[in-house]
């Protein structure tokens, strides 16, 4: 695996005669799709679920899938939460050198997409569904900045847990299209009341994706057919079964469409049924996309993967348990245990994939951009700085070496969300390390990390570091190697040195020149302080209302923010981050689980 130590992660200065060979290699080089749902579980998948009959979801696509292609047991998201682990999957990069380690900030001008590498060597590249990876209008983050000719869907990750959504973020200039949004006539004003029975007055975003997708598939076909050989690359990425809402953000059971002539409508699963509803909504739209692709005519030229991006959801009124998803293993979304990031993936490719065939091979969200480069006929040399190894040989059959070992950290995992974590896979050994926020400067975050043999243990219940001093050294080494500094994930270092009494009173933060945050600060000494948020309505930036807990200095020169989160529909959430001052009067707050960074200034309204 390729760890750089250079900052800027670039095209490295391959010859031009290089990417013309490679581009007129293209021509027979596959289609590449890799079709992504959103908190769907390990165990979810059919051929993963060690559910009870009466609780196994329903997954004939993914099941046909599995048949068709090559089913993997050991794979692994590049996170254990949206935006890191889609970060890995476009970049390349492994979550300790990606740009985005939690749900924010943004890609930048350094990182590098597959989306790019593919479009250089002679791809046509198409992006339909959720970013979550930047800005629509930036020429840094958007999927426009990232490679993709084609972008329709929706770029803010928060935004997208709206189910019904008036606007999608579109570059593809069709009649009706305002700048960069499209709008959808059927949600404007959603909500539950206006949507109907089984929300079928509204369009759910995915139906839309699915059409879109569709439509841009057989018109692919069409191309073909004229003569045009250009090979694409499609990333197709769902919001379901992730927490969703009906004109809203709020998290709730995700809210499908006719979820009462489902196939789940007479059983016995309660609440639950939204989230089944949404895994099989999916698994329906898989099986639609196979059926285009072969009525296009390109299904034996198309090589497709799919996936989920992160471990099993606990959110939104539902209960992971409740159907088993994440299987044999330990944890869910957001732990640094295997439940948090082991992930189904299946890969068809007719004639090329020896079909009904399982793999051991422990692949991880990084090693796409390397595999999807290989594919296409682009070497090795060619590529941006990398963490992933290309598993073409595996695919094709013809056996691989494990990777020297898998990596994960995260900002505010499950097992201590007010601190950060690592793990590490080496062989069958997983090393779990967890400790105080990043902010403490301890990296590995803790003295002895928890080890298990997941060869004898899957489900992680006993601990066995004591008995395996040097797989523990080891393990500890390469999280020591593998992190490299992101202010994002921890404490900011300081730009000037401040007391908390400097900043007593009141800061607000805004969003498109209009106020979206109050903050303010009372009853400041040297090393501690009280504080309180206030999100001003309408309110879109979350779910969230008023906040309130501490500041503290830390002995780095920054501080400490611990606070308790209330909202609408009884929400309650804690949250942990850091502040540093600004030049001036600024002040800068990165929240170590949240979507986006926050600038400050001091408001002109005085304290009473």
């Amino acid at each position: 695996w390729l760890k750089s130590d250079l900052c800027c992660f670039l095209f490295p200065s391959a010859p031009d005669a290089m990417w013309a060979t490679t581009i007129a290699a293209a021509a027979a080089a596959p289609n590449i799709v890799f079709f992504l749902a959103d908190d769907m579980g390990y165990g979810d998948a059919g051929y993963l679920s060690t559910a009870p009959p009466e609780r196994k979801l329903r997954t004939p696509s993914m099941d046909r899938m599995v048949q068709d292609g090559m089913s993997f047991t050991e794979a692994y998201a590049g996170a254990p939460v949206c935006a890191p682990s889609r970060c890995t999957l476009i970049t390349g990069r492994h979550s300790g050198h990606c740009t985005i380690r939690s749900n924010g900030p943004a890609l930048n001008s350094t990182d590098v997409g597959v989306a790019q590498v593919l479009k250089k060597a002679g791809y046509r590249t198409v992006h339909i569904g959720k970013w979550g990876l930047g800005i629509m209008s930036s020429n840094e983050s958007s999927p426009m900045a990232k490679g993709f000719d084609e972008y329709y869907g929706q770029v803010d990750q928060n935004y997208c847990h709206d189910y019904y959504p008036y606007e999608m973020d579109s570059n593809r200039k069709v009649s009706g299209q305002q700048g960069l949004k499209e709008y959808l006539a059927a949600n404007k004003g959603a909500n539950p009341v206006a949507c109907g029975k089984d929300h079928l007055k509204c369009r759910w975003s995915g139906d839309e994706w699915s059409d879109v997708s569709n439509q841009w598939l057989m018109d692919e076909g069409k191309r073909r057919a004229a003569g045009d050989k250009t090979p694409f690359f499609m990333y197709l990425s769902f919001t379901a079964p992730h927490a969703g809402g009906i004109g809203t953000t709020l998290e709730g059971q995700p809210p499908v469409p006719g979820i009462s002539t489902g196939p789940y409508a007479n059983s016995s699963y309660g609440k639950e049924v939204g989230y089944a509803s949404a895994v099989t909504a999916i698994d329906t739209k898989l099986g639609l996309y196979f059926e285009t692709l072969k009525k296009a005519g390109l299904d034996e030229d198309t090589i497709t993967f799919f996936s989920s991006d992160n471990g099993a959801s606990n959110e939104g009124n539902h209960d992971y348990q409740f159907f088993t998803s994440s299987g044999a293993l330990q944890g869910y979304k957001r732990s640094l245990h295997e439940g948090g990031h082991r992930t189904p993936l299946v890969v068809t490719w007719p004639g090329k994939i020896v079909a009904g065939t399982r793999s051991l091979h422990q692949f991880a969200f990084y090693d796409f951009l390397a595999t999807a480069a290989e594919l296409a006929g682009v070497t090795t040399d060619a590529l941006p700085s990398h963490d992933g190894t290309s598993i073409v040989p595996t695919l094709m059959g013809k056996g691989q070496d494990l990777p020297p070992f898998v990596y994960h950290e995260y900002c505010a995992p499950n097992e201590k969300s007010s601190g950060w974590g690592q793990s590490v896979r080496i062989g069958n050994w997983s090393a779990v390390c967890v400790g105080d926020k990043l902010s403490s400067g301890k990296i590995p975050a803790c003295d002895v990390p928890l080890l298990y043999d997941l060869g004898l243990d899957l489900g992680q219940t006993k601990d066995v570091a004591a008995e395996n001093p040097d797989v523990v050294a080891q393990a500890m080494q390469i999280m020591r190697d593998q992190h490299e500094f992101n202010p994002y994930c921890g404490a900011p270092v300081p730009t000037e040195p401040f007391s908390l009494t400097d900043l007593h009173g009141a800061w607000v933060q805004t969003s498109s020149g209009n106020p979206a945050m109050t903050l303010t600060i009372t009853n400041a000494t040297d090393t501690q302080a009280d504080l309180t948020l206030t999100c001003v309505e309408p309110c879109t930036c979350c779910n969230w209302r008023t906040a309130a807990g501490t500041v503290k200095k830390t002995a780095a020169g920054g501080a400490d923010i611990d606070i308790k989160a209330t909202g609408p529909q009884s929400f309650v959430a804690t949250e942990s981050g850091a502040a540093v001052k600004q030049e001036g009067a600024g002040l800068h707050i990165v929240w170590s689980g949240s979507r986006q960074w926050a600038n400050w200034v001091k408001s002109e309204v005085a304290l009473v």
